[in-house]
């Protein structure tokens, strides 16, 4: 039993014990099964086996002729079907935080933005990253420099005159970087 077992008082399951089980599941056919998982038959059936025993349950009823699922391995299918809907919904969530079309992204403006830049940027950003939830908040150029370093905040920007710019948003990270390659194309006159 490993440590996530002793810690729940149960036995885990094994994500290819799921997915070995699910393929004799939908074609009652071992050789059939082990084809599709890429595994040879004697391999499936201690799978089975394994699984079957860390559960504690008999899943199928199988002979040389014929496999048949038990009343637990019914219900046990439909359970491990939404589980595998489960973790491709995860990895697919995961995919789309790490490049930045979903998560959250905490925005700092100065008051002067506030009427023309912030909206303008935020629609704009908006129509190409609609399950990014933005955080907008009216913040002392000060207070947003503090804010970033203490990382409270992901974006923040001000009114400044340094080398002809006019105008500076800072960045410092990564989760915001998508939201930065906007700020590029603003034209800040």
């Amino acid at each position: 039993m490993n440590k996530i077992s002793q810690r729940l008082g149960v036995n885990t399951v094994e994500l290819r014990h799921l997915k070995s089980f699910l393929a004799v599941a939908e074609t009652l056919n071992f050789g059939r099964a082990a084809e599709r998982v890429h595994l040879s038959q004697p391999a499936l059936s201690l799978e089975i086996r394994c699984l079957e025993d860390d559960i504690g349950v008999r899943l199928l009823d199988r002979n040389r002729r014929k496999t048949t699922l038990t009343p637990a391995g019914l219900r046990f299918q439909a359970e491990a079907n939404q589980i595998l809907i489960r973790i491709d919904h995860a990895v697919r969530e995961a995919q789309l935080a790490a490049s930045g079309m979903l998560g959250s992204l905490r925005i700092g403006f100065i008051s002067t933005a506030a009427k023309e830049i912030v909206p303008a940027l935020v629609r704009e950003f908006r129509e190409t990253h609609p399950d990014v939830d933005l955080s907008l908040r009216n913040i002392l150029t000060m207070d947003q420099i503090r804010m970033l370093e203490a990382d409270a905040l992901d974006v923040g920007s001000c009114a400044c005159r340094w080398r002809g710019i006019r105008r500076s948003i800072w960045s410092p990270s990564t989760a915001s970087h998508s939201f930065w390659s906007y700020l590029h194309r603003i034209d800040w006159r």
